[in-house]
């Protein structure tokens, strides 16, 4: 079933990018060892972690988000855990922290477990492990 949400576009690119922050091997292979799985494909570290804090703001207006990128209470307290373990990170690496950097993190796992934990919410219980194999065969977050 299809989220009823405002806005099903930008909870599709935060579903992508709870995924990939819950995918250690594909933070490794893609933003640390730069391997791209298609041509053309492009994903680094700042961009899930932008797209959670800043494009969508969900540090400062989770609430707001209810009805617009998440569907129910559930969802939104399995973000605000994420927010809370990328709000950790950051205040440990630093802003401009390489990917490697934010991934060597003491607070690094509290990431990982905290966004497949939202992934699997969002999805309905859908894994968030192998993703650059999916996506290498065509999986995006619309499908």
């Amino acid at each position: 079933m299809k989220p009823t949400v405002r806005y099903p576009a930008l909870r599709n690119e935060l579903i992508g990018s709870l995924r990939a922050l819950a995918d250690p091997e594909y933070q490794r292979r893609v933003w640390i060892q730069l391997e791209q799985p298609l041509p053309g494909y492009e994903d680094a570290i700042d961009i899930a972690i932008h797209l959670v804090l800043d494009d969508l703001g969900l540090d400062t207006y989770l609430p707001q988000a209810m009805g617009k990128v998440l569907q129910n209470d559930a969802e939104a307290e399995a973000v605000r855990v994420v927010v809370e373990a990328l709000v950790a990170v950051l205040d440990t690496v630093g802003p401009l922290a390489t990917a490697e950097e934010h991934i060597r993190s003491p607070a690094w796992p509290e990431v990982v477990r905290a966004a497949a934990k939202a992934y699997e919410e969002l999805t309905g219980g859908q894994k968030p492990e192998n993703m650059l194999e999916d996506v290498q065969g065509g999986w995006s977050p619309e499908s």
